[in-house]
């Protein structure tokens, strides 16, 4: 949404430059009100490129854990070549000019976020009605696919820039530590991490034995230390009672007891949301919520449409 849209009207989307000046403002003057607004804000929100740049200039200063004023912005955009695109430092200094709300941060911040979904809902309405005199003869599709990206609108997530380029002072900044899962199986907390074989290969019950190792506090097969926490296995093949059938075998020949893993394992049998269902990102992430480690078991059968067999409970 960088470029304005006009309606068929020719009006031009809501907007409120005063509201998105007060959010730079407040941001580049006090660290405080940044940290507050930094996770929520994105440059897509501003309806105003100029504005955005700035606000891609103080992520990339935060994210670098520099320093955060005029002349620190000023570079960031000068090295960026952006500088002379938001209108130059003249610009910069009417920004900061600006009588900064700081205590009402959020406030200005959420205005913005607001209208950046009023104006993303106006342009999907336009097209939406545009496209229906297409939609055959794949109505069906075309039906879903509009209700998917209202539902990502109404979520409020505005659509990422095609490419958001992270400058070398942000690529050189100092790493965080590594958060193992397993350190010497190379699993890393929050990192894909995948365990391929043959068709009934033991891939599943392999990984439910590792489930109940992260559970519980045990080595991961007897030898491998994992760092303890709540799994949550996502079962699109077995059904409930193979996965129940199977943990408890695991868990008797271990000598492991309720107590051991109570509240940190559930499971999801047969889920009917898919990975590549409208709106899965949102709902794996919501049942991801507080698990050290996610199992999707397995990637085929996690795909509606490949053909997969799935079995009833």
């Amino acid at each position: 949404m960088s470029a304005p849209i006009r309606d068929p009207a020719g009006r031009v989307p809501v907007q409120d430059l005063d509201a998105e000046a007060a959010v730079l403002s407040a941001c580049i003057l006090d660290r405080a009100a940044l940290d507050t607004v930094a996770d929520k804000l994105v440059p897509a929100h501003f309806f105003s490129d100029p504005n955005g740049f700035i606000w891609q200039a103080i992520r990339e200063l935060r994210a670098a854990d520099t320093a955060v004023d005029v002349l620190t912005v000023r570079n960031r955009l000068k090295d960026s070549k952006r500088l002379d695109a938001v209108g130059g430092p003249g610009y910069l200094a009417q920004i900061v000019d600006a009588t900064p709300a700081v205590a009402n941060v959020q406030d200005h911040a959420q205005r913005v976020i607001d209208l950046a979904t009023q104006r993303r809902a106006a342009a999907w309405a336009h097209r939406f009605a545009a496209e229906a005199y297409d939609a055959q003869p794949n109505v069906g599709a075309w039906i879903e696919q509009a209700r998917a990206g209202l539902e990502q609108i109404a979520r409020g997530r505005p659509a990422a820039p095609a490419f958001e380029l992270i400058e070398a002072e942000s690529l050189f900044a100092p790493l965080p530590p590594t958060e193992w899962l397993c350190r010497h199986l190379a699993i890393v907390a929050g990192a894909p991490c995948g365990w391929f074989a043959y068709a009934w290969g033991g891939k599943s019950i392999i990984l439910q034995d590792a489930a109940l190792s992260i559970a519980s506090g045990e080595p991961i097969f007897g030898q491998f230390a994992a760092a303890q926490g709540r799994v949550v296995h996502i079962d699109h093949e077995q059904g409930l009672r193979e996965t129940r059938d199977r943990y408890q075998r695991l868990a008797r020949a271990r000598g492991l007891t309720l107590e051991s893993i109570k509240g940190r394992l559930a499971v999801s049998p047969l889920p009917s949301m898919y990975l590549n269902s409208p709106g899965a990102y949102d709902a794996y992430c919501r049942a991801a919520e507080g698990a050290r480690a996610v199992l999707v078991d397995s990637l085929a059968a996690a795909q509606r449409g490949l053909g997969v067999c799935r079995r009833k409970n």
